[in-house]
């Protein structure tokens, strides 16, 4: 192992490579579907590696397309399955490859993998729409990568309910969760109404867990409908906490109050349970003690702080700026590890969602190792 990668534990290594991505055989990159068209906001698509180090497993999403992860010291190399620091052997890597039922067809046609595609190596995801208001009012978020759809709206759900189905007869038990997610809507309820004609329509078919992000409303009575109709957890995501930088970065969503996410964040932590309620904080889009004083807000109000690195999504206006160093992730989670065990936040404890799967991020390794 190379000297200046001596000494990580999993914590490190984790975040290190999400600040830097990695780089690999272009000919693995892009799998059996085309990658940067089911976005999401602040990861999209990247490509998941099951991780062996130190006696431990873990999965994780990196940065494989994006301009940074074309200088990155980390390279994956298939025909040894592992990673390797300039040129030097780290441990055993192995790529997650897309499923073979990302080119099966409903009998109408619909591909399944245009509906939903597979995070990690047993999570299903979604986006409902791609229409987002702020996109459409260019009032987007700066590290948002999302294509505006103006024309397709909304999947149907009862074709979505449907590939599920078809998934669940062909793989049963392989796939524990569905997380959906999808753009701002410009109605009051922030798209609640499609997320539960959705989950309706999937409980119809299905059983499996639910985990949806959406952005709050201010009738937070969707919060338990949304509940009674199926689903197990809720993000309302914040991304980043400083209200100049908010406003900087999103001029849209920087508008909704953040006390309003914070009131939500609280009610439905009642209704689902604290560690099935979270909001995203995106390390590196401001001063680190942002983040942490971020982080520390949220899990006031019982509910888990879910911190991932900002990735610059092509696409996006961001797309030309630098994640950030591993220094000042390191400095935001020694402080989330403590926020966590200060309020008793324990992510694995929840039933679903992203601070569950942490694919994307490193609170399961950081809670067990520290960093």
């Amino acid at each position: 192992m190379d000297a200046d990668i001596s000494g990580m534990n999993l914590t490190k290594l984790k975040l290190d490579l999400l600040c830097h991505g990695i780089t690999m055989d272009d000919r693995l990159k892009e799998g059996l579907i085309p990658r940067y068209r089911y976005k999401r906001a602040s990861l999209s698509e990247g490509r998941c590696f099951q991780l062996e180090y130190e006696g431990r497993t873990t999965v994780i999403n990196l940065a494989v397309y994006e301009k940074f992860a074309q200088s990155s010291p980390y390279r994956y190399d298939h025909e040894k399955r592992g990673l390797f620091f300039d040129g030097n052997s780290v441990c055993k890597m192995v790529l997650v490859d897309d499923p073979e039922w990302y080119l099966y067809e409903l009998g109408d046609g619909t591909m399944w993998g245009s509906q939903i595609q597979l995070h990690g190596t047993g999570v299903l995801a979604t986006s409902l729409s791609s229409y987002c208001v702020f996109k459409d009012k260019n009032e987007g978020c700066g590290f948002c990568g999302m294509t505006l759809d103006k024309d397709n709206r909304a999947k149907d759900p009862k074709k979505l309910a449907a590939v599920l189905a078809a998934i669940e007869k062909k793989y049963p038990g392989v796939f524990h969760e569905l997380n959906v997610n999808s753009g701002t809507s410009l109605n009051d309820d922030r798209g609640a109404e499609m997320f539960l004609e959705t989950i309706k329509e999937i409980r119809k078919a299905s059983d499996v867990l639910i985990a949806a992000q959406i952005a709050p409303m201010e009738d937070f009575s969707w919060v338990d409908r949304l509940k009674d109709a199926g689903l197990s957890s809720l993000s309302f995501n914040l991304e980043i906490w400083d209200n100049d930088v908010r406003e900087k970065i999103m001029p849209g969503k920087g508008r909704i109050p953040r006390e309003l996410y914070l009131d939500i964040l609280e009610y439905a932590g009642k209704v689902f349970g604290g560690v099935n309620v979270s909001s995203w904080l995106i390390g590196g889009l401001e001063p680190p003690e942002s983040t942490i004083q971020g982080a520390e807000q949220i899990a006031r109000r019982g509910v888990l702080p879910f911190v991932t690195v900002f990735r610059p999504l092509i696409g996006s206006t961001m797309e030309n700026e630098k994640p950030p160093d591993i220094e000042t992730m390191i400095k935001i989670y020694k402080e989330l590890k403590s926020i966590l065990g200060k309020y008793g936040l324990d992510p694995q404890k929840a039933d679903t969602g992203c601070a569950k799967c942490d694919c994307c991020a490193a609170g399961r390794e950081v809670l067990t190792l520290g960093v």
